[in-house]
């Protein structure tokens, strides 16, 4: 039944996806399109259909690209949750595709920095509308990265010990105690953890964008850890090959592909899931 339920969602969601894609250049109905690309990847993951549903959250996100250049929007937040999509579309794939598949390696590092990065833009621009104490401390803590240019990683091979292209996708906290952050952020803002509902809109945004901020980091480090110990154990495995020539070889099943946690991060403000109305309606 719950197959069934799946396989008349894909198909309703696929008939407007073939009837948008009639009308190319529309603002309305490529912001249509984007919520069906969305729901379509929200469905390949239902179904295990991952190289799809990273397939269909990539035009997800061109078209969101394109749509908030084109109206100069300043809230790019959703590129966000779409980064966080196509980063557990990939951890998924990997945990399950056959391992001399040509992947790009440690794909899901890249969005999971990139949809950090995301958020930090958009701390500055909220921190922007705060008192001048509260911009002080988001200046004091959250970097500005620069968003321009920045393009997936590319090559393709099997899980390998990263470049140094690769070694530079980080998110940086400058504060010293992360855990400390809604703590020092209430201070700044002059508010007790008790009253902290009572704040302004504006600093409760930008605090609840700075949590996010702080749990992609969290995702970020958690997966560089988990690179750097594959390839430690891929260096002893070498070693041990190298130096036990005509004694034996180490066992091939000692190669485990490390667990990484795929718990996306929370959604907020989540747009409401509707049936999209045919284009032939406007």
């Amino acid at each position: 039944e719950a197959a069934d339920d799946l396989e008349a969602a894909w198909e309703v969601m696929e008939l407007a996806r073939v009837i948008y894609s009639r009308y190319p250049g529309d603002e309305a109905v490529e912001t249509q399109l984007a919520r069906v690309y969305t729901r379509l990847g929200d469905l390949g993951l239902e179904s295990d259909q991952f190289e799809q549903a990273k397939a269909d959250f990539e035009k997800a996100l061109m078209l969101r690209r394109k749509l908030l250049k084109a109206s100069k929007a300043e809230d790019t937040t959703q590129l966000a949750d779409l980064y966080c999509q196509l980063a557990i579309a990939c951890i998924y794939r990997d945990s399950t595709a056959d391992k001399e598949k040509e992947v790009i390696p440690n794909e899901e590092l890249t969005h999971y920095v990139m949809a950090g990065r995301v958020m930090a833009e958009n701390i500055h621009r909220v921190a922007k509308k705060c008192q001048d104490k509260v911009q002080k401390f988001v200046d004091e803590t959250i970097p500005k990265y620069s968003l321009e240019g920045e393009e997936h990683v590319k090559g393709k091979g099997k899980r390998k010990a990263p470049s140094s292209e690769e070694s530079n996708l980080m998110l940086v906290f400058k504060g010293e105690h992360p855990e400390m952050m809604t703590k020092d952020f209430l201070a700044s803002v002059g508010v007790k953890e008790e009253d902290k509902e009572k704040m302004k809109e504006e600093d409760k945004t930008l605090l609840e964008y700075m949590e996010i901020y702080l749990e992609l980091k969290e995702k970020v480090d958690g997966i560089k850890e988990t690179i750097a110990g594959a390839v430690v154990k891929i260096d002893v495995k070498d070693e041990k090959a190298e130096t036990t020539i005509g004694f034996g070889q180490t066992d091939s099943s000692d190669t485990t592909t490390p667990a990484v946690n795929v718990i996306p991060v929370k959604k907020r403000k989540t747009e409401k899931t509707e049936t999209p109305a045919t284009a032939d309606s406007k």
